[in-house]
């Protein structure tokens, strides 16, 4: 889902999706590893109960962590406040708020807790 703002209209956000750094990194990063065994997984639990985050979002938020080398969850909140395009990217169920520059609440960051 690709949010919309009063800032960032959405194709203006696919295009920093595409130019920014952070994101180029971890999606070269995760293009070389094989994701069909979660995806399947994530298919199957699909008809379970409320659905929640991807798990597909959750692994690469900890990938993210580890290769930035980040200990502290605090930290790592920290560096995705700033950088909101990483929490977009992965594919996290977001928090709509026209009114943040990115279109989404990028404070709370519950799913890394």
């Amino acid at each position: 889902m690709i949010p919309a703002s009063t800032i960032f209209d959405q194709p203006t956000l696919l295009a920093l999706l595409e130019h920014d750094p952070a994101v180029a990194g971890s999606r070269a990063f995760f293009a070389e590893l094989d994701w069909s065994l979660v995806e399947r997984w994530e298919t199957q639990q699909s008809g379970r109960g409320r659905p929640g985050h991807p798990m597909s979002a959750y692994l690469k938020a900890w990938l993210i962590r580890i290769c930035e080398g980040f200990r502290s969850t605090t930290r790592f909140r920290h560096f995705l406040a700033s950088h909101p395009l990483l929490v977009l990217d992965p594919g996290f169920h977001l928090v709509l708020d026209p009114a943040e520059p990115y279109g989404f609440d990028t404070l709370p960051l519950h799913f890394v807790t």
